[in-house]
């Protein structure tokens, strides 16, 4: 699973996290540091694109699901 923000693999996301896999994505959760759920959104594709606009500067956790594989990915929103 490839993960990049705006700037390639340079992070922080400003507002855009852009997501890509050999497989189609199932799911995208993200999550505060302490563990709240702040987004859930459901695809069927192998590149999705999530807005982090909505959300407040500060670090997450993305959890992106395929049919075989799962992965946690921390971001700092600025």
């Amino acid at each position: 699973i490839t993960v990049r923000g705006p700037y390639g693999n340079n992070f922080p996301v400003e507002t855009e996290l852009n997501i890509t896999y050999v497989e189609p994505i199932k799911n995208v959760e993200v999550f505060t540091i302490l563990g709240q759920k702040v987004m859930s959104k459901s695809f069927e594709t192998s590149e999705v694109r999530i807005d982090l606009s909505s959300l407040s500067s500060g670090t997450y956790v993305v959890r992106i699901v395929t049919d075989n594989a799962s992965q946690f990915v921390k971001v700092v929103k600025k």
